[in-house]
């Protein structure tokens, strides 16, 4: 038995150590954050489980660990912890889940910088909890739950999967810390023989679950769900905004700056509202957000520096107006504003944060779209170069990898018929790509060893949806030296002068290719036309709308015009000013407080409890015990034992004094109902300790 507590130290250390190193590397691996020092972050997990461990084995441990924590608080603050990283992380996470969800997310600081110090930070203060857990035997549920978060945070998206091996890491480990929690808290040596016994069986189930069960194989079982939960959180701004005229919206984000192709994996349809819009013609309407310039084989950048008008001359088709449910960091461009806008970085910035603008729509002349004549390929090059203002500027919409420029070179050669216009070759690659793969949602991720996205598309899977479809076409126009980029927005079927809603599931992707004699960019539709999200028409605002209208399924309108123009002075679209604000989104304000109330009232309740057990005098604390020996009863749907009963009538009626010996008869008592509630099934353990507090 003395070396007992160098069994429970070492266990401590490796588990406080592989608990918080797993949840780390599952964060890091799931939204594939970058660390410039991961060695660094693991050694701070590690010096923490080993000192915590080794201090909390002492008596007064708990007050030196303390006290350290004070130092290191008042060290870091004195020094300066930069802030930057922190909100960079929120902004990534939360901006992954809008680019999944479109439910918004907050813009604190530049995504994408080095997460090295929201790591370590993590890892420690997880390492801390593990240890006092292991070596006290306490508060096994805050262990948990910090260990979970980082967990519940990656398998929110079926894009965010974390590396199998640390997450079979971090599931054998709270595992482990579940089956034991409760012989841990009673004996110190029976819970490190059975944590040493269920380590083997822990190991052999969950290698036998992840055989079975694959992470290429993990699909979202659960859109209805979802859509209900989502759809709800929501119109929550806008419940909150009638029952509060003063209240605010919720701040959502426009399309995300870059798209990882290598982490696209199955996905549902969410039909959450995202805005409302207004056309006077009706058609299916192209609602550009984001085009995307930089392709890598694995992933879309879009170039912020970049300026640019966009603009088409056109026959007027009226207006177009949009209303968001939440304030966008962009404004949704409609093909083609008649005013010239000028597209910074790929977008059109929302500089007022406006929620209702409109746009006069115009659309090419019908005689523009059945002219045969088009200029000679051989001056196309020249003509690009002039629009773009230089060849360098071109050759930014022409750019590959290397072999992914020869893959498409050889491939175009077999499906390109010779002397065809730009606008044939267009076309022919659009149906080429469309023939190439099904559409479903449930595709899976790119193989890991494949090197391009569009190519493993192509000649790998079966399957695909708008990203697939758009990707692909976008670089084999590119291998046929038509400048051409990748485009994200919605599209949606709006019937004459009806307003309908455009939500989550109307979320799409195409490619644009410049059209040298219109003198723009057009849209080329490579997803199959049958699967597009225009396919249905959405449920109308108005509620007297019953007639349903009829839907075209062949390819959208072609966006051709007639020969280049002049383009005429640019002029921003009107817009309805809002003044600009950040709010972190309602629902999540709402959960956080939530969980946070729960968590006060459970602390307050258990401070309560411990004070009235301690309170002065022998016959008091016999009848806090009676209470409390009252409502386990009730939960266990018992009679209270008849000996305490007359030992609580003692206490309140008699002028005897109990002694410490009969005041032990009612803490037996309460600890076998406390052992027997927690023999109970999980579900109610949740609710014993965060409702009744019984523990």
């Amino acid at each position: 038995m003395k070396r007992e507590p160098i069994v429970t130290f070492l266990m401590s250390v490796v588990l406080a150590f592989l608990l918080p190193l797993s949840a780390v590397k599952c964060m890091v691996t799931g939204f594939h954050l970058q660390l410039d020092h991961p060695n660094q972050v693991m050694l701070v997990c590690l010096a923490v489980s080993l000192t915590v461990s080794l201090l909390l084995m002492w008596k007064w441990g708990g007050w030196v660990t303390a006290g350290l924590l004070i130092v290191l608080a008042g060290y870091f603050w004195y020094r300066g912890v930069p802030e930057e990283p922190f909100l960079s992380l929120i902004t990534g996470i939360s901006r992954t889940y809008h680019s999944a969800y479109n439910w918004g997310y907050l813009y604190l600081a530049t995504p994408g910088m080095a997460a090295d110090w929201p790591m370590a930070a993590l890892g420690g203060v997880l390492a801390l909890s593990a240890a006092r857990t292991f070596t006290r035997g306490k508060d096994t549920w805050l262990t948990v739950t910090l260990c979970a978060l980082p967990l519940a945070s990656c398998l929110v998206v079926t894009d965010t999967v974390p590396d199998s091996r640390w997450l079979f890491a971090l599931m054998a480990g709270l595992i482990l810390l579940l089956l034991t929690a409760s012989v841990r808290g009673e004996n110190a040596h029976q819970g490190n023989r059975l944590t040493a016994l269920a380590l083997l069986p822990v190991v052999i189930a969950l290698g036998l679950l992840f055989q079975f069960t694959p992470k290429e194989s993990y699909v979202n079982h659960s859109a209805e769900m979802q859509r209900k939960l989502l759809s709800y959180v929501q119109n929550l701004p806008q419940k909150v905004a009638t029952s509060n005229p003063i209240g605010t919206t919720v701040t959502s984000g426009g399309e995300p700056d870059n798209v990882d192709l290598k982490s696209l994996g199955p996905r549902a349809q969410h039909t959450n509202v995202v805005m409302e819009v207004t056309a006077d013609t009706g058609g299916i309407l192209y609602l550009r957000g984001q085009d995307y310039d930089l392709y890598d084989g694995t992933g879309w950048t879009a170039s912020a520096h970049r300026s640019e008008s966009f603009l088409c001359d056109g026959n007027s088709a009226g207006d177009v107006t949009i209303r968001t449910r939440g304030r966008q960091e962009i404004l949704y461009l409609p093909y083609y504003p008649r005013d010239g806008v000028t597209l910074t970085g790929g977008a059109l910035d929302n500089t007022d944060r406006a929620r209702e603008y409109s746009f006069t729509r115009i659309l090419p002349p019908e005689d523009a779209l059945r002219d045969p004549q088009y200029v000679e390929v051989q001056a196309v090059p020249a003509l690009e170069a002039a629009a773009f203002g230089s060849t360098a500027e071109r050759l930014r919409y022409l750019t590959l990898p290397g072999q992914t420029k020869l893959d498409a070179q050889t491939l175009l050669k077999s499906i390109l018929p010779e002397g065809a216009s730009r606008r044939e070759q267009a076309e022919t690659i659009a149906q080429y790509v469309r023939n190439s793969a099904e559409y479903d949602l449930n595709t899976p991720k790119m193989d890991a060893d494949s090197e391009d996205f569009a190519f493993w598309f192509l000649e790998e899977s079966d399957t695909g949806y708008c990203v697939h479809f758009a990707t692909a076409a976008v670089v084999l126009l590119r291998g046929a030296e038509i400048p051409a980029r990748y485009v994200t927005g919605y599209m949606v079927n709006v019937p004459d002068g009806r307003t309908v809603k455009v939500t989550g599931a109307d979320a799409h992707a195409w490619a644009e290719y410049y059209d040298a004699q219109l003198g723009t960019w057009v849209i080329l539709e490579a997803t199959p036309a049958q699967n597009l999200p225009a396919a249905t028409i959405p449920e109308t605002v108005e509620t007297q709308a019953a007639e349903s209208v009829p839907v075209e399924t062949s390819a959208p309108m072609a966006t051709e015009g007639p020969t280049e123009a002049p383009i005429p002075e640019t002029t921003l679209p009107q817009v309805t000013p809002v003044t600009p604000a950040r709010h972190f989104p309602v629902g999540w304000l709402l959960l956080i407080a939530a969980v946070a109330a729960v968590l006060a009232q459970r602390s307050a309740r258990l401070a309560l409890r411990r004070h009235r057990f301690q309170v002065e005098g022998a016959n008091a604390q016999a009848l806090a015990r009676w209470q409390e020996v009252q409502r386990l009863a009730r939960l266990l749907g018992e009679t209270p034992p008849e000996e305490l009963l007359e030992l609580a009538l003692k206490a309140k009626f008699s002028q005897h004094t109990l002694s410490p010996e009969e005041l032990e008869q009612f803490n037996g008592w309460l600890a076998r109902c406390h052992k027997r509630l927690k023999q109970r099934p999980w579900y109610w353990q949740i609710l014993y300790r965060c409702l009744w507090v019984v523990y």
